[in-house]
């Protein structure tokens, strides 16, 4: 199937590792042109090297925080004046490192606001910078990379998921007010993801320790998430296993393509049916 890719400018936030160069690599693998962002320029080198070997005719690299404006407004303006205008932007940047725990433990509030800053206020930078690139190209996507837990119960992580909630709302709001502009804009929720060095990388691994589970295995890594949060999860997701960052990363191509043509404010689950409602 043509997913209509062949030298389509994309960005790709948060494309350093896990579902980030996934995603890069779909859409590599299918012709695309590619910018890629994030504040780890290493990362992305090799992400940009793998781009490259699978057909990309053309890999940029920026490094940027999201909690800047003026990192992220710089990396937009190089990428205007390389390629003129933007299809698709893939908004995929978030760090969940030290906002994982009980309720009780979160008594600084610079945390919160912190976190807030860096995915929910962080797409709005990429978004607002990437606008007006996107209204002089032919066709536009937006793809907000949420989570799963902002609609249904997952304890402790109270302050990724109200953050993550923000996007979704924004995303709505967007697809609304975009749709006009032949601008799609649609949210991809991810269950538990299998990264670089395991399950949720750095956030989850020292549970593996406590449990002797491999953390390179998805079925291991769906039982201990069952164990250390017992939420049922093990009979809740039906493939029994979490899911690999090309799984994901071929949704995110998919809902960024050109020929996903109808399809606008749309939250689609990725999680091998742990959040069917039925």
């Amino acid at each position: 199937m043509d997913l209509g890719l062949k030298d389509a400018h994309v960005v790709l936030v948060g494309a350093s590792r896990g579902i980030g160069r996934a995603a890069a690599r779909k859409f590599a693998a299918d012709g695309a042109k590619l910018a890629l962002i994030a504040r780890n320029l290493k990362g992305l080198e090799k992400t940009a090297a793998q781009c490259r070997e699978l057909g990309s005719p053309e890999v940029l690299c920026f490094a940027a925080d999201m909690v800047s404006s003026a990192d992220i407004d710089a990396a937009f303006a190089a990428i205007g004046e390389a390629w003129g205008s933007i299809n698709v932007l893939i908004n995929n940047a978030a760090n969940s490192v030290g906002t994982h725990g009980a309720f009780e433990k979160f008594t600084d509030e610079a945390v919160y606001t912190e976190a807030y800053d860096r995915i929910a206020l962080g797409y709005v930078r990429t978004t607002r910078a990437a606008l007006p690139y996107m209204k002089k190209a032919e066709w536009g996507r937006i793809v907000n990379v949420s989570t799963t837990s902002t609609a249904s119960a997952s304890p402790m992580l109270h302050v990724y998921n109200m953050t993550k909630a923000a996007l979704v709302s924004m995303s709505y709001a967007n697809a609304k007010e975009f749709a006009p502009l032949g601008i799609l804009v649609n949210v991809l929720s991810p269950g538990s993801i299998m990264v670089e060095g395991g399950n949720w990388g750095e956030v989850i691994n020292s549970y593996f320790a406590k449990t002797g589970l491999d953390p390179n295995s998805p079925y291991d890594a769906l039982k201990m998430q069952s164990q250390m949060f017992g939420d049922g999860a093990g009979e809740a997701v039906w493939t029994k296993r979490i899911g690999y960052v090309d799984e994901y990363g071929a949704a995110i191509a998919w809902l960024g393509c050109k020929a996903n043509s109808y399809m606008t404010g749309a939250n689609v689950n990725v999680d091998g049916g742990s959040n069917f409602k039925g």
